[in-house]
């Protein structure tokens, strides 16, 4: 039913691009009972501001929210394990968002270009950041990376501008191509001694990048390619 008013929603199906493009649709609550929400069933909604999703869900396909430009508030089910690709790509006005602790996959591009988003904490299943998972995400200042995180794949916080700083855990063996290109404000990074790879372009045009640490080593940001190439030689032996 629907409140035309208000221009709110309890929707009592949520399948395959079910109400992609609809804006009509502001301030949804998905009935309680839903189980599955359909590949786009939201895509291009560019006029919906929030949504609940009851714990009923456990299934979200890919590309629900991709381009919902003016969504600013979601409530995901507590039994989610994964956030499938493109899930909330294109969602200008994020700023934030809460992942349940049952969520053990990001897939890629999941959180691309949600320009406002500001900070993110990862449920600590997550073992891998996926390909361009938070890439452009320009006002991105803070990310919690658990312990359990073991590959940060490529361009996973390419174009994240304002990303100061990020500790990488223990564990992590490898980062890859891009990973943290044009991250124009990282000031430092300590790799841990657990990589054993590095993809070029890693640190493609960081420009505020004064050090670079690793085994013990400070490498400054024209010393990348030594960097790689020590590394690269570590994995020879």
């Amino acid at each position: 039913m629907n409140d035309k008013e208000n221009k709110t929603a309890v929707l009592n199906s949520a399948g395959e691009e079910e109400y992609k493009g609809r804006l009509d649709l502001v301030n949804v609550a998905i009935a309680d009972g839903v189980t599955e929400i359909g590949e786009g069933a939201f895509e291009g909604c560019k006029n919906l501001v929030s949504i609940t999703i009851p714990d009923s869900v456990t299934e979200i396909g890919s590309m629900i929210f991709t381009d919902c430009e003016s969504l600013t508030s979601v409530k995901l089910p507590c039994g989610i394990d994964v956030i499938r690709h493109l899930a909330f790509s294109g969602c200008k006005s994020l700023a934030s968002i809460n992942i349940p602790d049952s969520v053990k996959m990001i897939f890629t591009l999941a959180f691309a270009n949600c320009k406002s988003l500001k900070s993110i904490k990862l449920p600590c299943g997550v073992t891998e950041i996926c390909t361009g998972t938070f890439s452009c995400c320009e006002d991105l200042e803070s990310i919690n990376i658990p312990g359990s995180v073991t590959k940060i794949a490529s361009a996973a916080f390419l174009g994240c501008k304002s990303l100061k700083s990020i500790s990488l855990p223990e564990g992590v063996s490898k980062i890859g191509r891009g990973a943290f290109a044009f991250c124009e404000s990282l000031e430092n990074i300590v790799i841990p001694d657990s990589v054993t790879d590095i993809g070029i372009y890693a640190f493609k045009d960081c420009t505020s990048l004064d050090s670079i640490t690793y085994k013990g080593k400070t490498y400054s940001y024209d010393e990348v390619d030594n960097l790689l190439e020590d590394i690269n030689n570590r994995k020879a032996q």
